[in-house]
């Protein structure tokens, strides 16, 4: 996929960029594979097989709810432990969101060029509010958004478009004023969905698939790449 610059994007006509924070702005997958083996330990009764960073690079995107059922197949747990893993994840990660996680290369050059650009910034995430919040918090990256919407935030996730149409609303801003920056599939769908333009970056997670199979209108290798 080309990774040049593309006919339609013009950053003066850009008002609004939506933007997923896991795989994207953020390398979050030690800290929650940290959580995950901390919930295993306090819930299985026999010494739990710890999950491996790579598994759950595989996993993360969708909530921590279809996180921890990826866990209980891939270890093939008992379908009632599922309700007591969850909730000591939530609480062991709400504790520690941020000890390893790290902002990707790029990521706050392509912020501080946002400001200088006039841009307004809404992080969109499947990963629970409060628990974005302390993550870009600690990583001294929250005053750059205007809006967080999290998994929690409102019925609907990732890939529903929801997040993102409320999102211009709040910003009076229209599609063509809008872009939607992520790693995944889900975010992709979403953009489609809300008719706004999807930037992808190539090193996410996306499920272990290639983000460029889901066909992103711009494909990155940094968030630098942008302006």
């Amino acid at each position: 996929m080309n990774r040049q610059r593309p006919e339609w994007f013009d950053p003066q006509s850009i008002r609004l960029a939506l933007i997923d924070l896991d795989g994207t702005l953020v390398d979050s997958v030690p800290d929650i594979t940290y959580a995950l083996n901390l919930a295993l330990q306090q819930i299985v009764p026999a010494p739990a097989v710890p999950v491996l960073d790579e598994q759950v690079r595989q996993w993360v995107g969708r909530g921590a709810g279809q996180l921890v059922q990826c866990v209980v197949q891939a270890l093939q747990l008992p379908a009632e432990q599922a309700g007591p893993l969850h909730t000591a994840f939530l609480t062991g990660y709400a504790r520690f969101p941020c000890q390893h996680s790290r902002l990707y290369p790029g990521v706050l050059e392509f912020l501080e060029q946002s400001v200088q650009h006039g841009w307004q910034r809404v992080c969109i995430t499947n990963k629970s509010a409060a628990i974005a919040d302390s993550v870009l918090s600690q990583l001294c990256i929250r005053h750059y958004f205007t809006d967080l919407i999290g998994g929690d935030s409102l019925p609907q996730r990732k890939p529903d478009p929801a997040a993102l149409l409320l999102s211009m609303q709040h910003a009076g801003c229209v599609p063509a004023q809008t872009v939607m920056i992520g790693d995944s599939r889900h975010d992709i769908e979403a953009a489609q969905r809300a008719g706004v333009r999807s930037i992808a970056v190539s090193y996410g997670y996306n499920h272990g698939e290639p983000v460029a199979a889901s066909r992103p209108d711009w494909l990155l290798d940094s968030l630098e790449q942008i302006f």
